[in-house]
């Protein structure tokens, strides 16, 4: 991860395609809201920040999709099969945009992967086993956790936003 650039309340960081680089990505991020809620409301944001970079990283610059992530999953191999890819993927990045402003959270994360049909996955109702399988969820806990989720016209690039009521 390149160091990241701040101002005034905006973070800039490019990833590399690594699980560190996202970890990295996260606790950066993670500071920035530090305080603005209560401890169990930031874990949830921490998790659908995560969520973000992780589909970046898995679905955006590794090429896995939704069903090989179901399949990998049940079969134990995901970790696996992203180590397998992420030599492939070593040139491609994980573009982040951070800002703060009062109370007003934005993040823009964007890849370098082919997209995908944010339309069909934003319109699917999230069933009882969506939220209990191993791989899925991602998109409704992004809008549960978010006042606002917007994609790019190619799926490549997506946009939240959450306004903190200060404690």
């Amino acid at each position: 991860m390149a160091a990241p650039q701040v101002e005034q309340g905006t973070v800039a960081l490019t990833l590399t395609t690594s699980r560190d680089a996202l970890r990295a990505g996260l606790s950066v991020i993670s500071e920035l809201v530090r305080g603005l809620s209560s401890p169990e409301e930031l874990l949830r944001f921490q998790l659908a920040v995560q969520e973000i970079l992780t589909n970046a990283f898995e679905h955006g610059n590794l090429g896995i999709t939704a069903s090989e992530k179901a399949l990998l999953c049940e079969q134990g191999l995901l970790e696996a099969e992203q180590d397998k890819r992420t030599p492939g993927a070593s040139k491609k990045r994980i573009q982040v945009k951070a800002s703060l402003c009062e109370s007003l959270f934005e993040l823009t994360v964007g890849d370098d992967g082919t997209g995908f049909d944010w339309a069909h996955a934003l319109n699917k109702v999230p069933t009882s086993e969506d939220l209990t399988n191993l791989s899925g969820r991602g998109i409704s806990i992004i809008r549960a956790m978010f006042d606002s989720v917007e994609y790019n016209s190619t799926g490549t690039e997506i946009t939240v936003k959450k306004n903190f009521r200060r404690r």
